[in-house]
């Protein structure tokens, strides 16, 4: 980077940023205090815990923007331009990858450097996204459009067709998981992994994102959709079929949840055929079991599970919970990036963090839902008179 500014000062081409970090530098150098107050304020390379998390290197807000109180004679010392604080990501992450995964480095730049000037000082590559979840909307929609295809055949009484074009929505998002990883052996399928790859084909653009890898969860809800209308909400179960289907949802579910574990936790990992077996079925069985569990409460065999469901708490939420979903990260990523001090990963930091985040997504889901949500609903009934 430095010799990036020497090479544009001898071209005489330097902006008022590239002058204001070499003066900076020099200022450095010569052991200046000021100069020194403001590198001190950047994100320290390979600080304590990096393998367990601690990669928010955010290093200290207030230093970079406030000057040095000198107690000696009682005065702020003077600089000769102000700090401006930013947080980098580094060559080829994206957004949606640097909460969990990714390295953010806060850095202290002169006062006059703007967010492209960062960029060439600094040599790093910026994503845009105007809302990071809504990158599901076109998923969403997809399905939608291709429904009625086991949709009709249903309403109409051809009921085998309909349950038949449902499975086969089921296999193709299985089979095209299972596909590319095939086709693409090189491909990182460990999520830590993954999300730091950069050259070829990645999990996020071929598998994460595409429609067809994500379909199979939504063909199971359509197929279960179907087996409550046939059977009718008075249809019963025995008791030691209702059992045996849940204590098999239970094994699914936690395995789904459970069975990456060992690829974090020891040296060894996983088997790149686990992993494979992981991805591919791993949403269709989750489906499944939410899809036993709506199931067994549509028709009035859910017990205390129905019961809970059923309280009237849950009726507002539900209409806030699409809006949460598309400011959730918006929430997270304001969090993450005004934290002025290292983030310490501990059982109650988490618990209070989530408690938090949460409010406030609920907060701005309200605020969404009001002022974006209603409106609109209130006009689609004028116009269609419903």
């Amino acid at each position: 980077m430095l010799s990036f500014i020497s090479l544009s000062s001898k071209s005489n081409t330097t902006t008022k940023c590239e002058q204001d970090f070499v003066l900076l530098v020099e200022s450095a150098l010569r052991r200046e205090l000021w100069a020194l107050k403001i590198l001190d304020s950047w994100g320290k390379p390979l600080p304590s815990g990096l393998l367990k998390g601690n990669n928010l290197w955010v290093g200290n807000y207030d230093e970079c923007l406030d000057p040095l109180y000198q107690h000696d004679n009682k005065t702020f010392l003077k600089q000769t331009f102000d700090g401006h604080y930013c947080a980098l990501l580094p060559r080829g992450m994206k957004p949606q990858q640097t909460m969990a995964y990714g390295l953010i480095l806060g850095i202290c730049v002169p006062s006059s450097c703007d967010r492209q000037s960062t960029v060439s000082l600094v040599q790093i590559n910026i994503h845009d996204m105007c809302l990071d979840a809504s990158w599901y909307l076109y998923n969403d929609m997809q399905f939608h459009w291709i429904a009625p295809l086991a949709l009709i055949p249903f309403v109409i009484g051809r009921k085998p067709i309909a349950f038949i074009v449902a499975t086969l929505f089921v296999l193709v998002g299985i089979g095209s998981i299972l596909g590319i990883l095939l086709y693409y052996p090189n491909m990182e399928v460990n999520r830590i992994t993954a999300a730091m790859q950069t050259t070829g084909p990645t999990f996020y653009e071929k598998i994460y994102l595409t429609p067809w890898c994500r379909i199979s969860p939504y063909a199971i809800g359509l197929l279960t959709g179907f087996i409550v209308i046939n059977t009718g909400r008075s249809y019963r179960l025995n008791i030691y079929t209702k059992i045996f289907g849940s204590l098999l949802a239970t094994v699914f579910g936690l395995t789904c949840i459970f069975v990456m574990y060992p690829d974090y936790a020891f040296v060894s990992g996983l088997s790149r055929s686990a992993i494979i077996a992981y991805q591919a079925l791993s949403r269709s069985f989750w489906a499944l079991v939410i899809g036993w569990l709506l199931f067994l409460c549509s028709t009035n065999q859910g017990g205390i599970v129905n019961t809970i469901l059923s309280w009237p708490i849950w009726s507002p939420l539900a209409r806030l919970n699409y809006s949460a979903y598309l400011v959730h990260t918006i929430i997270l990523f304001i969090t993450i990036y005004n934290q002025t001090i290292p983030y310490y990963f501990q059982p109650h930091l988490i618990i209070n963090s989530y408690i938090s985040n949460l409010f406030f997504i609920y907060v701005a889901a309200i605020v969404g839902v009001i002022f974006f949500e209603t409106p609109f609903v209130v006009l689609e009934k004028k116009l269609f008179k419903r």
